[in-house]
């Protein structure tokens, strides 16, 4: 049997839960209050930002600088107007035209200059090295002329022969390398590449009779002129 005392401790309890249970509900009824106050203020502070920032002014373009695309045709009504721009964007694809072929042309200009340019550097290079060969060349001449006038034994044929050939191969390098000897013998004399040392009676003027000394080109400039007898022609 519950005594009086139980049934007042019951009481007490429970009042106390409900005291509990409105505090709860009042302490979240004021942090919502509080969290709606702050994003309000948040919201507040975003829109004078946005109210602070400065509007872009529209800049008026002029008519002339204005592009045109195929749709603003219709939206033009002055034909002279039309005719204008239509006179200038004429105008200045002439112009671009004209630049794009100066260009093109200063470009192949530069590209010739610079091709001759390496091609005489390149034979000023092969020039000082042949000039060097040329008295290896000439020497070998000698020997092989003075091996035809003598009468060379047969134990000197293979090193007649061996002179010979090492003629033939330096020929052939300086060949590789643009370098040719000036053919004269026999030719119309050519002062450009020929240097007449006298003159013999023939049967016509100015024909080479007789080789002294042999003269090497490269391309079309002589690099040693061919030493040569020209004939002369006698008088009857």
């Amino acid at each position: 049997m519950t005594s009086k005392k139980d049934k007042q401790n019951d009481t007490e309890q429970t009042n106390g839960n409900e005291e509990q249970n409105v505090s709860s509900a009042e302490t979240a009824t004021q942090e919502n209050a509080e969290q709606q106050n702050d994003s309000t203020e948040t919201q507040d502070d975003s829109d004078e930002t946005i109210a602070e920032e400065p509007k872009a002014e529209a800049k008026e373009v002029p008519i002339e600088e204005q592009e045109i695309t195929p749709n603003d045709w219709d939206d033009i009504d002055d034909i002279d107007e039309l005719k204008k721009r239509l006179g200038d964007r004429t105008s200045e694809s002439i112009d671009y035209l004209d630049k794009l072929k100066r260009l093109k042309a200063e470009y192949t200009n530069y590209q010739n200059r610079m091709t001759r340019e390496r091609e005489r550097i390149g034979q000023f290079a092969i020039q000082s090295f042949a000039e060097d060969v040329f008295h290896v060349l000439d020497t070998f001449s000698m020997a092989l002329d003075n091996a035809e006038k003598l009468d060379v034994p047969d134990n000197m044929n293979d090193f007649v022969k061996g002179i010979s050939m090492t003629q033939e191969q330096l020929l052939d390098a300086l060949k590789k390398r643009g370098v040719e000897e000036i053919e004269a013998e026999g030719k119309d004399f050519d002062p450009n590449f020929m240097q007449a040392l006298t003159t013999m009676p023939g049967e016509e003027d100015n024909k080479v009779m007789q080789v002294f000394r042999a003269g090497y080109k490269i391309g079309d400039r002589a690099l040693r002129p061919a030493q040569v007898i020209v004939s002369k022609k006698a008088d009857k």
